[in-house]
């Protein structure tokens, strides 16, 4: 049995790191890493680097990507490898301590991702957006995963996944604007608003864009209008589902009256409810029929469990009333 192999930290200095470790093309999740040459000034007056840099030797995968060095960033850390690329080729790694690595095993294309995506706190690292999680939820999905397995990997809810992904398809002026108020944006709350509200509607997104940048009054303005239209709209999902399960039900219940009356000892209160064409309980519209069906069934469910129609149990006409 081959030795499992373990991370291993060791240290480089800056021109040896970035003439053996690659940046393989499309690998990472981050859509903007910054202002390089100011995040590089940084560091070199840190002198260092605080947190490791975790790199793989390159796969046959690497290479076939076109690495030709013996290393690849595993999964972070893109944005501290173009800071030491832009200090190297100025000659200003004169001073700079080695910079620490830890060589891990190559993982799968999942495991890569939910490293990028972990909540990181490292000095060195710049926070993702909210648009770049989305992105690497939407890898993930493409991954085959659920948004419920997404949520479990990541240590984040259903409800929070689905609201990135849902920001990732929208228009890209929302996800311009869905940066922090500080940079002029709306804010991500605002952005993730609009996006569940109009998620196939690029132009109403983009009118909502410009009024949200208005100022604070138009958010508070926006945001009220897009809750009382959620509002409305979970209603009247609610009521579909109701009436949907309500019509299968009385259906149901229409089935087991018919075969109720053909018995011989059937109960003159089930004899007497009609069930001609003009009036199928499987076609209620109105309040006043419903409750004249609800009223006879009432009458009758005693005297249909007593023929035998178990169904009558199943489902409580009254949760429907």
């Amino acid at each position: 049995m081959a030795e499992k192999r373990t991370a291993k930290p060791t240290s480089m200095d800056a021109t040896e790191f970035i003439e053996k470790v690659s940046v393989i093309e499309g690998s990472n999740i981050r859509l903007d890493l910054g202002e390089i040459e100011e995040f590089a000034k940084e560091i070199q007056g840190q002198g260092q680097l605080y947190e490791n840099i975790r790199i793989r030797e390159a796969t046959a995968e690497d290479k076939a990507a076109g690495v030709t060095t013996p290393y690849a960033l595993n999964a972070d850390g893109h944005r501290r490898h173009a800071a030491l690329a832009y200090l190297v080729e100025n000659d200003l790694v004169e001073d700079f301590a080695e910079v620490p690595v830890t060589v891990v095993c190559a993982g799968t294309r999942t495991d890569v991702l939910v490293e990028m995506l972990a909540t990181g706190s490292e000095v060195d690292k710049k926070a993702l957006t909210a648009v770049e999680e989305a992105n690497g939820f939407t890898q993930l999905r493409d991954e085959g995963h659920s948004v419920e397995e997404i949520a479990k990997l990541v240590g984040r809810t259903g409800q929070f996944v689905r609201d990135r992904m849902r920001l990732w398809k929208a228009s890209e002026e929302l996800k311009d604007a869905s940066k922090d108020l500080s940079k002029g944006g709306i804010g991500t709350s605002m952005a993730v608003q609009i996006a569940r509200a109009h998620p196939d509607d690029p132009e109403k997104q983009k009118e909502l864009v410009a009024r949200a940048q208005q100022g604070p009054e138009a958010r508070s303005e926006i945001s009220r209008e897009l809750d009382m239209d959620g509002g409305k709209k979970r209603r009247e999902r609610e009521e579909e589902v109701r009436e949907t399960q309500l019509k299968e039900y009385l259906s149901s219940l229409r089935n087991l009256i018919v075969d109720a009356q053909k018995k011989r000892n059937c109960p003159q209160e089930i004899k007497d409810i009609r069930l001609d064409s003009e009036d199928p309980l499987d076609k209620v519209a109105d309040g006043s029929t419903l409750n004249r069906i609800i009223f006879a069934y009432g009458k009758a469910r005693g005297a249909l469990e007593a023929l035998g129609g178990e169904d009558a149990d199943k489902t409580n006409i009254w949760d429907y009333s």
